[in-house]
């Protein structure tokens, strides 16, 4: 399994660059993780569109999702011009009803699985598309919001999407073959997380105590030095830390 960075800006892009996305590839599955704006432009370079088998959005703010109408036209042309069989299954929440229902009119290309209707197991709500296994688990953000295990021949790979702390993250995330966690407020404004994300140092303090193979800060706010954004995840996780940067590929 790996995953490819296709994106890590929140809540708007640098020039040139893109929103929450990342790349999951495993024996011939591949899986957008996440579809924030940019992001189709970015996952052309790594392989055709028409090759995903299913794409995520962890929950319904545009840097997670808001290249789905891109999506949307080109499964349409695709079917059109034979490049494509049929609609793009995409899973995604079935809330908040107006952000809902302005995205439900994609379902003439794209096929959507609501989180909350599917299978549980435990904790999770649970999918399989090819060769991974999707486990869906609660977080606390503005809206209903989700992260995600990714799991395959053992390998797991747990992303928190956006969220605030909770306890909870730290047995989410223990073990993970790589974990990729936002990252997204300093110290100095983190009145501002409460309710929305977490601050650089909780980041690094979840991936220390979940005992995480590889970590991968992300979802960074572009008016931050980046500087600044690892010397605080470094106070929580210690030194050493990789920041995520797009193109970047991590073997698990």
């Amino acid at each position: 399994m790996r995953c490819i960075v296709l994106g890590k800006w929140s809540p708007y892009p640098k020039g040139n660059e893109a929103c929450s996305g990342y790349l999951i590839e495993n024996n011939g599955t591949r899986i957008a993780l996440d579809f924030g704006n940019g992001i189709f432009s970015k996952l052309e370079q790594y392989g055709s569109f028409w090759n995903l088998n299913a794409i995520i959005c962890t929950h319904l703010h545009a840097d997670h999702s808001g290249d789905l109408p891109l999506a949307r036209n080109a499964v349409k042309s695709g079917i059109l011009y034979n490049k494509i069989k049929a609609k793009m299954p995409v899973y995604l929440p079935g809330e908040p009803a107006l952000q809902y229902s302005i995205i439900d009119t994609y379902q003439d290309g794209l096929q959507f699985n609501i989180i909350e209707d599917l299978s549980e197991e435990n904790l999770y709500k649970t999918a399989q598309v090819g060769s991974l296994k999707l486990k869906f688990f609660k977080v606390e953000h503005t809206m209903l919001a989700y992260g995600v295990e990714i799991a395959a021949q053992g390998k797991r790979v747990v992303y928190t999407g956006d969220t605030e702390y909770f306890p909870s993250l730290i047995d989410y995330a223990m073990d993970a073959d790589l974990f990729i966690c936002e990252a997204t407020v300093l110290e100095k404004n983190k009145g501002y997380a409460v309710g929305r994300h977490l601050t650089a140092k909780q980041a690094g303090e979840i991936a220390r105590r979940a005992k995480v193979k590889q970590f991968l800060p992300s979802h960074f706010f572009p008016e931050y030095g980046l500087d600044y954004i690892k010397k605080e995840i470094e106070e929580g996780y210690g030194s050493g830390v990789a920041m995520a940067e797009e193109g970047m590929i991590i073997e698990i």
